[in-house]
């Protein structure tokens, strides 16, 4: 064999060895890469987890081997599906403000291409209560752009309130993995970062507040979306069974028949809404596809609820879909009694004179929906923007709910006036309230603004409003024999009928107890 032959030989099995190497690295790269432990993007060092309540933990990892999940003291085992799916549960934890290690790995130790596959390790994870923040525009709204927001947030450094911002997405189809999130201390630089404008203002002064007189370590996870519609944050599958949401399950079946011609055109075909870049191209689930889907089933305290303004002029539909998504986000994060507390929209030029104070109506009906609580802000909004910068008064009314209904304040009001008879008194209707402990507080106790009253034509005119302690008299000269009432009756009131704790009335309408003509 010649010197040039064996020379040849000799590079080409160094080619065929590279190539062999190549291979094998690349191989064993993807191997690596499958073989990761990768909890759900909630999970991270600085978080919070919910006390009390038996803990989900889940993620994916090499399918067919075993994990160890760790925590204060318990250790759970998890068998990897095909899938690489895995979920264990924690037993239910104490109150805890210790920094602890959430450790997962694998049991026994995992080898590949002969290297050891490192656990995941989380650092500094405090035991307390998490809230959901979710809605529209008025809940993301940061801390950043809130009135005061220099004054409210100098000197902020919060160690036992984390925040988490979930990154704006929609898909049409539920998402495992969120675009991104980090668990952060609510300090002023951190709170002022992200979002629009920071993290949400509302949850923040929520927060403070709970924080401040319960000194229990809090967990706030943002997910919200401005301008979106409240079929946007339901689960396809609940769309499909409500009679709630017809319209929109037509529109979802309107886009799978497009999708499926477009496919026999076209089989590779990607779907149109995959991956929703737009505002305007938002359907009926796709926000809770993306933003919600991946934090499921994750143990949580309640929900904070700010939304509606995009489907002002729904009326009472909009009770119906609102009872349907409490149901529905319940049985998500397997709790049927998972307190829900959400905000009555403030005034502002939304169209039609009574579209706000119907859309009123429709939200408090869903009062009647146990564990539920609404934080009325007629007094806090502006006429001329959408989005009130008010939002301390906001947060803080939210947090009335949850002190008084889980942090044992029994003894803390929670709601403005609200209507409990009307007696008809001749000429006049007397209107007396519940929530009004001490009576009733207006800026013109003898002429409360706000007030109508008609007979049995059904004309409403102007009515004067006389307090007379948790009751208010109501007369008019242009309704001599009065039958009906109602207060804040447009889309823009200037009203300012209070209790001595400053919580207002919200608009309302009802009729006597007895039947009178004019």
């Amino acid at each position: 064999m010649s010197h040039r032959t064996v020379t040849r030989l000799f590079a080409l099995g160094c080619i065929a060895l590279s190539s062999l190497l190549l291979v094998y690295f690349f191989v064993s790269r993807k191997e690596a890469r499958r073989a990761q432990i990768l909890p759900a993007d909630i999970f991270r060092s600085e978080m919070v987890l919910q006390r009390g309540k038996a803990l989900p933990v889940w993620g994916s990892a090499c399918p067919g081997k075993t994990l160890s999940v760790s925590f204060g003291g318990q250790e759970k085992r998890a068998a990897v599906a095909r899938d690489g799916s895995w979920k264990v549960e924690l037993e239910p934890l104490a109150l805890s403000k210790e920094g602890r290690e959430l450790r997962i790995a694998y049991e026994p130790p995992l080898r590949v291409a002969g290297a050891a596959i490192k656990p995941v390790v989380m650092r500094n994870i405090l035991v307390g209560d998490v809230w959901l923040c979710a809605g529209q525009s008025n809940m993301e709204l940061g801390c950043g752009m809130m009135a005061g927001a220099d004054a409210e947030l100098a000197g902020a450094d919060f160690d036992e309130i984390r925040i988490f911002l979930v990154e704006k997405s929609a898909s049409i189809y539920p998402q495992k993995r969120l675009l991104s999130g980090l668990w952060r201390r609510a300090t002023e630089r951190n709170l002022r970062e992200g979002g629009w404008g920071g993290f949400s203002a509302v949850a923040f002064a929520f927060a403070r507040k709970v924080y401040r007189e319960t000194g229990v370590p809090l967990g706030l996870i943002q997910s919200a979306y401005g301008a979106t519609r409240l079929s946007a944050w339901m689960p396809g599958g609940d769309i499909e069974g409500s009679p709630a949401f017809t319209a929109e399950r037509r529109s979802l079946e309107s886009i799978e028949e497009r999708y499926k011609a477009e496919l026999k055109r076209n089989p590779q075909a990607a779907h149109p809404y995959a991956e929703i870049k737009e505002k305007k191209d938002i359907v009926p689930s796709s926000c809770f596809n993306s933003m919600i889907a991946p934090l499921v089933p994750f143990a949580l305290k309640g929900i904070l609820w700010y939304q509606g303004e995009t489907d002002m002029g729904s009326g009472m539909r909009y009770a119906e879909q609102m009872r349907a998504h409490i149901a529905s986000w319940r049985r998500a994060f397997r709790d049927g009694n998972l307190p829900y507390y959400y905000v009555a929209l403030p005034p502002w030029n939304y169209g039609s004179s009574e579209q706000l104070p119907e859309f009123d109506e429709a939200q408090e009906s869903c009062l009647e929906v146990p564990r539920t609580g609404m934080a009325v802000i007629i007094d806090v909004g502006d006429f001329d923007d959408i989005h009130p910068k008010r939002k301390v008064e906001v947060g803080e009314r939210l947090a009335r709910l949850a002190l008084h209904d889980l942090y044992g304040q029994t003894g803390l009001e929670t709601s403005g006036p609200r209507l409990r008879d009307i007696r008809i008194e001749g000429s006049s209707l007397r209107v007396g309230f519940s929530h009004c402990q001490g009576g009733l507080v207006s800026g013109s106790p003898n002429d409360v603004p706000g007030f109508e009253l008609a007979g049995a034509s059904g004309a409403f005119r102007p009515a004067r409003a006389r307090i007379e302690g948790e009751t208010i008299v109501l007369s008019s000269p242009s309704v001599p024999r009065p039958t009906r009432l109602r207060y804040a009756w447009t889309t823009n009131p200037r009203v300012d009928l209070r209790n001595r704790d400053g919580l207002p009335a919200l608009s309302f309408r009802g009729a006597g107890t007895e039947a009178m003509d004019d």
